[in-house]
Order: C-alpha cells, then sequence, then structure tokens
C-alpha cells in the first residue's frame, strides 16, 4: 500500500515506503523492475539503475492520478 500525506488524524502512525524488485529478463534482454504493492506497475530498462529510476517515476505518475 501507498500512503499520501497522512490526514491530522493519523499523525503518528508509520509511513510506509515503497519497495521494489529488480530482476533480469532473459525474454526482454533486460532489467525490469516492479513495485510488489502496486500490482501492473514495472519499468524496462538496460541496466537495474535505470529500471530502478523508471520505475520510481512511474510510481509517482501513479500517484498522482490515484485519488
Amino acid at each position: 500500500m501507498i500512503l499520501k500525506q497522512k490526514p491530522e488524524s493519523q499523525i503518528g502512525t508509520t509511513d510506509i515506503e515503497p519497495k521494489f524488485l529488480i530482476a533480469w529478463s532473459e525474454e526482454d534482454g533486460g532489467y525490469v523492475a516492479t513495485c510488489p504493492e502496486v500490482p501492473g506497475l514495472s519499468a524496462f530498462s538496460e541496466t537495474k539503475e535505470d529500471a530502478l529510476a523508471e520505475a520510481q517515476i512511474a510510481l509517482e505518475l501513479f500517484e498522482e492520478t490515484c485519488p
């Protein structure tokens, strides 16, 4: 689950940081980063670092579009 800014009634609770998994995809010939907290979110790149960066951008865009 991804938490946005907490309402005042929730101040003092713990924020959850999203985790990313990065794996080599033989089929795609590159790295795929996923976020288990957001099913369907994934990003592909030739390097682990770029795959992670792209997944973080995708997560930010996801958070902006979801209420």
